[in-house]
């Protein structure tokens, strides 16, 4: 059903995913709460536990204007430049200060976890 959200269950029981990457674009998805006993989780952290090497997530709410001109740069990155997950982002990022009049408030959210991954 395309009204309703994705579970990280339903993403658990693909089998074979073999994603080298997980961009998660969407507001505060980097975002981890403090569970007693569990210690941080959030979805990132879920795509790291299932074998998935590099994710880049939002720590807040973010505009969905910066964020698609900010995703647009990062892709190019990567995909054009070939750059690394990590240095797509933060290119995209300095971009960003380059040529936004927005505050870094509204672009800045994104941070790339876990391991260096070239593809």
């Amino acid at each position: 059903d395309s009204d309703s959200d994705l579970r990280v269950f339903e993403i658990a029981a693909q089998k074979n995913l073999n994603l080298k990457l997980a961009i998660l674009s969407a507001c505060q998805t980097g975002f981890e709460k403090y569970y007693n006993g569990e210690g941080a989780v959030g979805i990132a952290r879920f795509f790291l536990a299932i074998g998935v090497p590099s994710v880049v997530a939002s720590g807040w709410e973010v505009d969905s204007d910066s964020t698609a001109d900010l995703m647009i740069n990062f892709h190019r990155n990567r995909k054009i430049r070939g750059f690394s997950t990590a240095k797509a982002l933060r290119e995209a990022q300095i971009e960003a200060i380059k040529t936004t009049k927005k505050t870094p408030f509204y672009w800045s959210a994104f941070n790339s976890v876990g391991g260096f991954v070239q593809y």
